[in-house]
């Protein structure tokens, strides 16, 4: 026959004294333990859908420039563009560029933009050509793949056959870019995209091919604040009130 194991050892309860001892103890320990636990939540970043989570800023957007109503050639129906943020160019081309929407759906990010073209030159420009892109900016990228470059190939987005001295003309279109292409910048419990728009412009009469790239970021929460980064994690969305920043081309 197997003996019975042994049975637990018995422990004789503490006494009256110890036990009133450590339950003053351990109060004292909770208290401060509680008070950092509300800090903590206090501090937090809020994840639920529409709340503020704490995030990086961009840029700082450039105050909008005053744009003067350039001489139309016959034709067109420029009118003056007072939304835009950008508005610059070399010696014989200017641009504006006006971004009025960003779309998330579940495939695809869409940039809805609006550029105004004005020969600003004393002879005409001819076989305008305008190609870009919408790409996500991450620190983990180089440089040179961020920004528009000359040797860039980058999809044909307009044509225009000739640009008259002081005239103008009006380009509507839209960049695209697959949610999959994006690198999303992961902040908390934040999914974050930061697009960049590129552009190159180039024709007969343009002394230089004209590069720019422009980040784009919802306009800041308040005076002096930076763009703010659009989120990825809430779902399908329209964002419409937008703010830009140029940044340096590459050349």
């Amino acid at each position: 026959m197997v003996p019975d194991a042994p049975g637990p050892a018995l422990v004789p309860p503490p006494a009256e004294g110890m036990r009133w001892r450590e339950y003053a103890l351990a109060g004292l320990l909770l208290v401060p333990m509680a008070f950092a636990g509300w800090l903590f939540w206090r501090q937090r970043p809020r994840d639920r859908a529409g709340s503020p989570v704490a995030v990086g800023l961009i840029e700082r957007p450039r105050p909008r420039p005053v744009v003067r109503e350039e001489q139309n050639g016959p034709g067109q129906t420029a009118e003056p563009l007072e939304a835009a943020e950008v508005e610059i160019g070399n010696s014989q081309l200017r641009y504006a560029l006006e971004t009025s929407n960003l779309s998330l759906t579940l495939v695809n990010a869409t940039l809805t933009y609006r550029l105004t073209l004005t020969n600003v030159s004393r002879r005409s420009i001819h076989d305008l050509t305008v190609d870009g892109d919408m790409i996500s900016a991450h620190a983990s990228l180089p440089q040179e793949q961020q920004l528009a470059g000359a040797q860039l190939q980058l999809p044909r987005l307009h044509d225009v056959k000739a640009l008259l001295p002081g005239q103008s003309m009006i380009l509507n279109g839209k960049l695209g870019l697959p949610i999959s292409a994006i690198h999303p910048i992961r902040r908390d419990q934040a999914v974050l995209f930061v697009p960049l728009a590129r552009l190159r412009m180039n024709g007969t009469g343009i002394d230089e091919v004209v590069l720019e790239t422009t980040l784009v970021g919802q306009r800041p929460a308040g005076p002096g604040a930076g763009l703010r980064p659009f989120r990825l994690d809430l779902g399908q969305r329209i964002y419409t009130d937008l703010g830009q920043r140029p940044l340096n081309a590459a050349a």
